[in-house]
Order: structure tokens, then sequence, then C-alpha cells
């Protein structure tokens, strides 16, 4: 788990069902994600709302392990603890607690990565993880926010009205998968 007061990351021994948290690769990289969001977010002069934290903690680690599994050989049965690989709905289909809610934003972003993969192979996938990172910059509070944040990213000429270059990548992987209102 992240602790914000003390800015560390804490890990769990193996228990009779789970792994030692510190051995599993994408929990390592989900719980420095939260540290890598609250400090930027916190830098902007704002707070990262829980799921959005969750979430978009999810979407590091993904974007680390190159996988939509959150968390792999958490249990020590080979499981998982989430996947973004999700149909979630916005704005709770998957409910209200802060890790399911995050699988909203995770899904997005996992969509959208892979039509950028679909479109231009690795090149692609290493596009849409520098505007996972670089948006936290604008500390987005919900996934609207977060689209339009990567849309302004994405834009060559200062305009969005006119759309950007990968703009239904962005719809489809938002709103036509996951019914996030488009900007």
């Amino acid at each position: 788990f992240y602790s914000p007061s003390a800015h560390s990351i804490n890990f769990y021994v193996q228990s009779g069902t789970c792994s030692n948290t510190a051995t599993v690769a994408g929990v390592v990289e989900h719980e420095y994600g939260h540290g890598v969001t609250t400090r930027v977010y916190n830098a902007a002069g704002f707070g990262v709302p829980g799921y959005m934290g969750e979430g978009l903690s999810d979407c590091q680690g993904g974007a680390c392990e190159d996988t939509s599994l959150v968390g792999p050989g958490f249990f020590l049965t080979g499981g998982a603890v989430r996947n973004m690989n999700n149909t979630c709905q916005y704005p709770t289909s998957c409910g209200t607690e802060i890790h399911a809610r995050g699988l909203l934003i995770g899904g997005c972003y996992w969509h959208t990565r892979v039509q950028f993969f679909n479109a231009f192979g690795a090149t692609g996938k290493t596009q849409m993880d520098g505007y996972l990172y670089r948006h936290f910059l604008g500390a987005p509070q919900n996934e609207i926010e977060s689209v339009s944040d990567m849309l302004a990213l994405d834009d060559n000429d200062g305009n969005l009205a006119n759309g950007t270059p990968n703009m239904a990548k962005f719809y489809t992987g938002f709103t036509t998968l996951h019914g996030v209102p488009f900007p």
C-alpha cells in the first residue's frame, strides 16, 4: 500500500493465499504509481481523487508490464488483482468502491492504448504511455478531464475544435467502449 503522508510504498509478506507483494512487479509499480500521481498532482495544487489514483496506478503498472492485468501473480494461484481489459461503463457500472470505480479509467486507458497499438505497433503503445504520464501535469479529476488533457497533448495545431490526429482512437477507448462523455 502507499502512504501519502510518508510518501512510502509498503508491502505484505506471503500469506496462505497471496504472494509477498514486494515480489510482484505489477503491485510494486502500482504502488510506486501512487507516489508519482500524488506528487505531480500536489505540485499542481490538487489532490488525486481516490478512484482516479487507483485507476491511474493500475495504468502505470500496465504500461510498465505491457499487460491489462493488475498485479498478475498476486495470488499464489497466479491470478491478478484486477483487469483493465473490462467493459465498465461511465460513471460507475463496476461499482463505487475506489478500486472498482478506478477500473473505468483503467479500461479507458487500456482500450485507447490498444487503438494506438493497432495503428502504430509498439510505437503506438509508447506514444499512449507518454500521454498517460504527461497528462498527470493537468491533474485531471475525472475521466472527462483525463481524455481532455490527453487530447490537448495529441493536438498538433493549437485548435482542438478541428480535432487531433488521434481523436478517433481516444473516442473509441473512452466513449464507444466505456461511455465517457466526449469533450
